[in-house]
């Protein structure tokens, strides 16, 4: 059976920098929902980059208890 392999961790500023931009796109269309009178793609694509924050927010918590795992 082949090992597997740890997949590469991705870089604390690249996580940051699209936790960011998720969070910019995610405050440009729930004002474009609100002000549009609740347009559904609005709404829809203000669902999906509060979805891609948390992911962004879990993998930075993840990458944090490692390194504190590491530290011990």
């Amino acid at each position: 059976m082949e090992e597997k392999a740890t997949p590469a961790t991705i870089p604390l500023y690249i996580l940051l920098a699209g936790l960011f931009a998720v969070l910019g796109f995610a405050i440009w269309s729930g004002s474009k929902f609100y002000l549009y009178g609740g347009s559904i793609l609005y709404g829809i694509a203000a669902g999906i980059a509060i979805g891609a924050a948390y992911a962004f927010l879990k993998q930075i918590n993840i990458q944090r208890l490692s390194k504190q795992d590491h530290s011990k």
